[in-house]
């Protein structure tokens, strides 16, 4: 069984100036849309693009095939998860839910969590910072099984 891996690397940010405007808006299913339809996607690979990014926090918009697993550790401090489509279970030391379209989770205090997709998923991922030296160098590994 090939292992297919995609690291998405969340940076530290070293000027004072926010890396987006003060306003955004984006067409979430236009976006997803166009991740869909992408040689990328269609050839089986993952895709995320970052739809914000600043001191305080990071989203990034992810469309997963079935039966891919997300790792992490417990090196950040705050992830929200908005399912848009789709639904998928995510894993910490306390306990296992399954998040379903237009279900929302938060965990917080550097808390360890997995995620498998149940079907194709399509997910917002709120990386917050508590503290005020801004998001901190992190990996996130994307492994499709």
């Amino acid at each position: 069984m090939e292992i297919e891996t995609k690291k998405i690397e969340l940076s530290v940010c070293e000027n004072s100036e926010p890396l987006d405007p003060s306003y955004s808006m984006q067409d979430i299913s236009s976006l997803i849309s166009k991740m869909k339809q992408s040689s990328e996607w269609t050839g089986g690979n993952l895709n995320s693009m970052v739809l914000v990014r600043s001191r305080e926090k990071q989203i990034l918009l992810n469309a997963l095939h079935e039966d891919t697993e997300v790792s992490s550790y417990s090196g950040l401090n705050s992830v929200i998860f908005s399912v848009i489509e789709g639904r998928m279970k995510v894993h910490t030391t306390e306990e296992t839910v399954i998040l379903e379209k237009d279900q929302m989770l938060t965990l917080h205090d550097k808390l360890k969590f997995s995620i498998i997709t149940l079907e194709t998923t399509v997910f917002l991922l709120t990386i917050v910072n508590s503290t005020s030296s801004g998001l901190a160098d992190k990996t996130l590994i994307w492994l499709r099984t």
